[in-house]
């Protein structure tokens, strides 16, 4: 039984490396080699470099994610890049089907159930990373207002425009965490239960959100020191 688990485990990944293959192989095809071959030359040796800043954004958002783990939970050492990989996976699926952006987070949670993560820990942490992430691209967008608006020419007359763009992005990220402390997932499936009364699963599914809403709380009802860095390394 273990050697088929085995074997199907390795035609599943043999499987998804040939389809990343053939779709990195589709996009150069669609681009058109010569003009991308023409446009390395043009940039000669420093092309490497052009993958610099993406490489420290992928690792600074896997950082972010580490950090979103509740304190209760111990983990053995799992180090960065297999974050990074994992975040990057699921990152991947998001982008490439339509599932509303939600569609890949099950897929980094289970990249690293090998190495200790729990499903129900893993999902709430991705839950309080994509949190965090949303805080940090709400302070990115305040913090570039002055500058554009200096840009323009409008900062003299512009101003007053911080205090209720202040009070909505604050009220904003109050009222995201507050839905959250108060079982946000139990919430959604209580209201698919209504629709779906017959679906026994249902019940299973209580379970586990009612765990997960409990590592949601003890993430916001504690120290919040990890969530404050999970949204400065975003």
């Amino acid at each position: 039984m273990a050697g088929h688990s085995h074997t199907r485990h390795l035609f599943l990944h043999s499987l998804a490396v040939l389809s990343g293959f053939a779709l990195l192989g589709w996009v150069v095809w669609h681009v058109g080699l010569t003009d991308m071959l023409h446009y390395f030359q043009q940039i000669g040796w420093w092309a490497p470099l052009l993958l610099v800043p993406s490489l420290a954004i992928a690792l600074c958002d896997a950082k972010g994610w580490s950090c979103a783990l509740p304190e209760a939970i111990h983990l053995p050492h799992i180090q960065l890049w297999r974050w990074s990989l994992a975040r990057l996976a699921g990152e991947a699926i998001n982008n490439l089907t339509p599932t509303g952006n939600i569609g890949g987070e099950p897929v980094k949670v289970y990249m690293l159930r090998a190495h200790g993560l729990t499903t129900d820990a893993g999902l709430a942490s991705v839950v309080v990373a994509k949190t965090a992430l949303t805080v940090s691209q709400v302070v990115f967008v305040l913090i570039g207002i002055p500058f554009f608006l200096y840009r323009l020419g409008w900062i003299e007359q512009g101003w007053w425009i911080f205090v209720p763009l202040i009070a909505l992005a604050y009220g904003f990220v109050i009222l995201l965490i507050r839905w959250q402390r108060r079982g946000l997932m139990g919430m959604a499936v209580r209201a698919l239960s209504r629709f779906l009364p017959q679906w026994q699963r249902l019940t299973h599914w209580e379970e586990r959100a009612q765990r997960i809403d409990a590592y949601l709380l003890s993430v916001y009802a504690g120290n919040s020191r990890r969530f404050v860095t999970s949204t400065v390394y975003h």
